[in-house]
């Protein structure tokens, strides 16, 4: 079933659900990271020196250990946006499960980067069979790192195409971006990203209803 015949059902969902509160929520989370980004790299320019080894290492540290996991709030303030229920600290939930986080983001780089390894598109389309894998995680962290990637591939069975198609309609949204240098992102940010938690949630329901169908054919089967 091709559930983005009506993408704008999306995108309208992830306006209704977005605020003023919730932009502020998203908003703040982006300040943080921001400077955060830019203590490291005053750090790293001027106390170490940007070609110097430890700083190289401090960088590697960073990028490996500390900005995946504020990735991952930045996917539980969206699913908070979602259900109504986001809040600033979710930008630092993902710490109480930092070790899983990061065997997780490790694991997942590492498949999509030995796929690209075979050309390009194939690590494309991995990125893609593992797009709804944060969504995932967030709901249920206490799963292994590979049944989250093999419930993501699972569930993107045959959605890879209209995902990365609706990936593009955003195109005019981030030129947007480009336009007011960077601006814009304090609103497009958090609608492409609740936008995309609308579509996990559609596909979960998918998922979820051709488990119960197999079930009951089996039932019946017997």
């Amino acid at each position: 079933m091709n559930i983005f015949t009506e993408r704008n059902k999306f995108k309208g969902a992830a306006k209704n659900q977005l605020n003023l509160e919730s932009f502020g929520v998203y908003f703040l989370a982006i300040i943080i990271i921001v400077a955060l980004t830019l203590v490291i790299g005053i750090v790293i320019n001027y106390l170490m020196g940007e070609k110097s080894i430890p700083g190289k290492i401090l960088d590697l540290l960073y990028r490996i250990f500390i900005l995946p996991v504020f990735r991952m709030g930045f996917v539980y303030i969206a699913v908070g946006i979602f259900r109504g229920n986001a809040n600033s600290g979710m930008l630092l939930k993902p710490f109480t499960s930092y070790w899983k986080v990061i065997k997780f983001n490790i694991l997942t780089g590492l498949r999509i980067f030995l796929y690209s390894l075979l050309f390009i598109i194939p690590g494309i389309m991995l990125s893609y069979s593992y797009a709804m894998s944060n969504y995932i995680f967030e709901e249920n962290p206490s799963l292994a790192a590979s049944e989250i990637l093999e419930r993501s591939e699972q569930m993107m069975k045959g959605h890879r195409w209209e995902l990365f198609k609706f990936h593009l309609s955003f195109i005019g949204w981030y030129l947007l971006v480009i336009c007011t240098c960077g601006l814009a992102l304090v609103y497009v940010a958090p609608y492409v990203a609740v936008s995309h938690v609308n579509i996990y949630n559609t596909l979960k329901n998918e998922a979820m209803a051709a488990s119960s169908d197999q079930i009951a054919v089996q039932q019946s089967a017997e």
